[in-house]
């Protein structure tokens, strides 16, 4: 049986149904032991941070999806490096655009694979070739494989089934997604460096849901000089009844025998609880590089006009960017020819697209002066070519254009 056909068959029928393995390869001393029997990685606070248990983290699970989503629905163009032109049928583009493997889509597949760099630091899939031609990758699930350099310095993969057995990949064989790397052989995952910002989330959150399940709010008192009966608390309560309810808001309240009224506001306890699960939504937000307003919060930062759409543009430039670059490269180095001109581009057309208006002013000047053709501009909002088949003229500037006279002669182009 090939080395092909057993993997395939250890992928359907030899991986347990899991979302999260461990790496016991990875246990090198007491201490990573320690945090393998815990189930995670350890945090400050005390608690055990696994991939399970950050996603669980409201602001970790949205900074994940939101960078895992953008990477999965940007579409790869493989190009010519020097006249930039698209090669549509080519066999990686229709891997990586249309169908990785038999079970998942390629939305699915780069999702996925980029979530495993997020809270693992790699993501590796096995490539089925025909011949020299590229037909598929298979994901790789995180833990049950180890990496290492050999002495020619080309990387090898050992996978290990669940009953034992072990199969030797090379470097040629594999597309590898390395995230932030200090060795350059395998990255580091967001969630290692996070977990101390992690774990306070979590133990704060369940400080709120215990004081919530065990504890008492009460929003104000009334503080009578002498002890109160039965039957005077029943009449006293009653009374109260008759303020309550939006149609008695700002009615005066008639307070009798010595009575005070006292409001039970916010502690300076509660404000520094708040002030610190504030803190804790942007120091995570800051590790995976992610504006507040995209992850929900908008206090500081208006939700709408330009303000919103340049964070937006930052976001592509300076944290999407990056992981563009990683996919870019890792697919230059695994996938396409050596010595080739082709390159590996994501079109960021969608995500840099301003308001309505403003993106239609932009298109009809590219137009007008030459820098795209209408075709072009079709294309990009979704449309198909002109019918007439003048779509493809590129217009000279209105500067450089000569207008024929009567006679025959050309005028001075307009100045």
């Amino acid at each position: 049986m090939s080395k092909l056909q057993h993997f395939i068959n250890w992928m359907l029928h030899g991986v347990k149904a899991s979302s999260e393995t461990l790496d016991i390869a990875n246990i090198q001393d007491s201490h990573a032991l320690a945090e393998f029997m815990r189930g995670g990685s350890g945090a400050f606070t005390g608690e055990s941070i696994s991939v399970k248990v950050a996603s669980s983290v409201a602001v970790a699970f949205r900074c994940q999806n939101i960078i895992a989503g953008v990477i999965a629905s940007s579409p790869i163009q493989i190009k010519d490096e020097v006249s930039l032109e698209l090669f549509y049928e080519n066999d990686v583009r229709f891997v990586l655009q249309r169908r990785p493997n038999k079970w998942q889509s390629a939305h699915e597949f780069k999702n996925m694979m980029t979530k495993h760099v997020l809270n693992h630091g790699d993501g590796v899939a096995y490539k089925v070739k025909s011949g020299s031609r590229l037909i598929g990758l298979i994901p790789m699930m995180p833990g049950t494989y180890s990496v290492k350099q050999l002495r020619d310095m080309s990387l090898q993969y050992t996978y290990t089934s669940n009953d034992g057995r072990k199969i030797i990949f090379e470097q040629d064989e594999v597309f590898h997604l390395r995230g932030l790397s200090l060795n350059g052989i395998t990255g580091v995952s967001v969630i290692e460096y996070a977990r101390n910002s992690l774990g306070l989330s979590v133990s704060t959150e369940k400080h709120a849901s215990t004081v919530f399940k065990n504890g008492t709010n009460v929003g104000n008192i009334l503080v009578h000089p002498n002890k109160l009966g039965p039957e005077a608390q029943e009449t006293l309560r009653g009374s109260l009844d008759k303020f309550r309810g939006a149609e008695n808001a700002n009615k005066t309240l008639i307070l009798e025998e010595g009575m005070t009224w006292k409001s039970m506001g916010m502690s300076a306890r509660d404000a520094e609880f708040i002030n610190t699960r504030k803190l804790t939504m942007t120091e995570l937000g800051m590790f995976y590089g992610v504006p507040s307003h995209l992850y929900g919060d908008t206090e500081k930062v208006s939700s709408f006009g330009s303000g919103i759409e340049h964070l937006s543009i930052g976001f592509v430039a300076y944290t999407m960017n990056d992981w563009f670059g990683m996919w870019e490269g890792a697919i230059l180095r695994d996938l396409l020819p050596i010595r080739s001109r082709m390159i590996a581009d994501f079109s960021t057309t969608a995500l840099l697209r301003g308001d309505r208006a403003t993106l239609t002013e932009a298109q009809v000047k590219e137009v007008q002066f030459g820098l795209a053709s209408p075709d072009e501009i079709r294309r990009e909002n979704g449309k198909p070519a002109r019918p007439d088949g003048k779509g493809g003229e590129f217009y000279p500037p209105p500067n450089m254009t000569a207008t024929p006279t009567k006679e025959g002669k050309n005028e001075k182009p307009i100045e």
